[in-house]
């Protein structure tokens, strides 16, 4: 499989904060990674983005003063074009473009890093627990085990460390998959789950309002782009 180099923009000014990467052949693994430059961000720091996607923001989840770890988010180089209608808008409180691009069927990428080592059952529950809130009954009754099977397996060894890196990938808007420091560890096919997921990092009642509103702005300056 070839892929093609990533192609260095200059920032439109100093606050861009995100970075498009070339696009990879067909079949690409979400492990994958290539590295980008983040503008914006305070110092020059680099990033591993999946290929094919641009790093939108990122943010900390926290309990009360303590936390617990830091989120990235990337979206599919499709995002732009499928979310075009939203261009020249504000976004922040716009309920049917949270709405859209919780339903898209492009890729979306959720990265989490560990900045405390936690229990991992204390990680399922959480995780569990939050897409509970954001689907119908029925729909949880046909996700709530194999979602808590797949977490369970996920954070089954050192997950759940300071320091380690867990991946949520959502493709076609269907199909949820984890991985843990790069090894895959399994999917769960649910257009539901993948709404729910994205929805616990930009819906209503996000997990970390710092996380939301830097994703949120990224997603403004790739769509005004």
């Amino acid at each position: 499989m070839s892929t093609s180099q990533s192609k260095e923009a200059k920032p439109v000014d100093k606050r861009m904060r995100l970075k498009k990467i070339g696009a990879i052949g067909l079949g690409a693994l979400a492990t994958l990674k290539v590295a980008c430059t983040v503008f914006g961000s305070g110092d020059d720091s680099k990033k591993d983005c999946p290929p094919g996607q641009t790093f939108l923001g990122s943010g900390i989840r926290a309990k009360g003063p303590i936390s617990v770890y830091n989120v990235d988010m990337y979206v599919g180089d499709r995002a732009k074009s499928a979310l075009s209608a939203f261009k020249g808008k504000d976004l922040k409180k716009d309920k049917a473009f949270i709405d859209a691009f919780e339903k898209g069927g492009f890729q979306k990428t959720i990265k989490i890093t560990m900045l405390r080592s936690v229990a991992p059952e204390k990680m399922v529950s959480s995780f569990n627990d939050a897409v509970s809130t954001r689907v119908s009954k029925k729909a949880l009754d046909k996700i709530e085990t194999p979602l808590n099977d797949l977490l369970t397996k996920a954070f089954s060894g050192s997950a759940s460390q300071k320091g380690s890196a867990i991946t949520f990938s959502m493709m076609g808007g269907k199909s949820f998959s984890i991985s843990v420091q790069g090894k895959a560890q399994g999917s769960v096919w649910s257009s539901d789950l993948c709404k729910a997921f994205t929805d616990i990092y930009v819906g209503s009642k996000p997990v970390s309002s710092g996380a939301k509103d830097s994703i949120i702005t990224g997603l403004q300056e790739m769509i005004n782009a």
